[in-house]
């Protein structure tokens, strides 16, 4: 049994790859759908409590089909009908769903967001190496764009087209003109898989180092 044993043993040192072992430590990765159809979205609206600094709810905010849904649910007419509008919404959400792009993320090693760093302050940098304040929001949304467009391995359509990397020129565009709030949530998913939630806070409670 311990011949076998240091078998196993020798063939796992021999097989042993430092490089990919540590580079492994960067393979983390992370999918987030987010929508691009902007007037669909705004035609389905929605119906939220408005509320006051103290938490108490004032009113109803209500926008597009659910909005109308919402009021008219909520009237004293026992014959009230949402029927047509309850087939609108759905029209509305299969619109929204068709044009779903799903972005596929891997992390970066350090190096390479490093690099990024380097090469975005020194394109937004003037004599001194200092950036003017006035162009310090234009550096972050351009480092965002470089960022994605180093960890964005993929985009997939909801009929299932894939395509490659995106180039910096399509990754500023991402930043450029994906609304807020989309964004919003590709922006977080960039920094849960890149940045803040690399290691879990348990994880390095755990670790004994």
């Amino acid at each position: 049994m311990s011949d076998d044993i240091e078998e196993i043993a020798t063939e796992a040192r021999k097989t042993f790859n430092f490089s990919e072992t540590i580079k492994g430590g960067t393979r983390r990765s992370g999918a987030q759908k987010v929508y691009n159809d902007l007037k669909a979205a705004m035609l389905i609206g929605h119906a939220t409590d408005i509320t006051n600094n103290l938490g108490q709810v004032t009113g109803r905010d209500r926008k597009g089909v659910l909005g109308q849904i919402d009021e008219i649910l909520s009237s004293d007419d026992e014959e009230a009908d949402v029927t047509a509008l309850q087939s609108q919404l759905s029209d509305l959400m299969l619109q929204l769903e068709m044009s779903a792009l799903t972005f596929h993320l891997d992390a970066v090693p350090p190096l390479i967001e490093k690099v990024i760093k380097a090469k975005t302050r020194k394109e937004f940098a003037v004599k001194g190496g200092n950036v003017p304040d006035e162009r310090l929001q234009e550096l972050a949304d351009k480092y965002t764009a470089l960022m994605m467009g180093a960890c964005i391995t993929k985009v997939v359509t909801a009929d299932g087209a894939e395509s490659g990397k995106l180039t910096d020129a399509e990754a500023v565009d991402l930043v450029s003109y994906l609304h807020p709030s989309e964004f919003a949530k590709l922006d977080a998913k960039l920094r849960e898989v890149q940045f803040e939630q690399a290691v879990s806070n348990q994880a390095v409670l755990d670790a004994d180092f």
